[in-house]
């Protein structure tokens, strides 16, 4: 089985349910951080670190966000299967986002050092 390599990152983060219309705040471009940005006809959705503030949201704080180190073949299959069954097993809620290159997932940071020893004992390795 392949060895997943996991990052965590070093902020705290939020999901925000923005109004309709919600233009992006520049800090989120300034600063060289994660930020995800979803816009559905039924929706507008933002995750970014807890420390910024963004007006007019709902929100809901409190999230670790961890990293799959490298890029991953997009066709690859299994992953987040390995990854929500492991969350499932300790209990955690996942929130996960897709990039081209890799894929990201939030939970909640107090369910973070359960989960982490629990993704240690099963082939996962956390790099800095």
């Amino acid at each position: 089985m392949h060895i997943l390599e996991l990052k965590i990152l070093p902020h705290q983060y939020s999901i925000h349910k923005l109004l309709p219309k919600h233009e992006l705040p520049d800090l989120l471009y300034r600063k060289n951080s994660f930020f995800s940005f979803t816009s559905t006809d039924d929706e507008t959705s933002l995750i970014c670190e807890s420390s910024f503030d963004i007006k007019d949201s709902v929100r809901d704080d409190r999230w670790s966000c961890i990293k799959l180190v490298g890029q991953l073949n997009v066709e690859e299959t299994g992953i987040w299967s390995r990854i929500t069954s492991a969350c499932t097993n300790c209990g955690c809620a996942v929130l996960t986002v897709t990039t081209f290159n890799t894929d990201y997932f939030l939970v909640k940071t107090m369910q973070l050092e359960k989960l982490k020893s629990f993704f240690l004992e099963n082939n996962f390795v956390f790099v800095d």
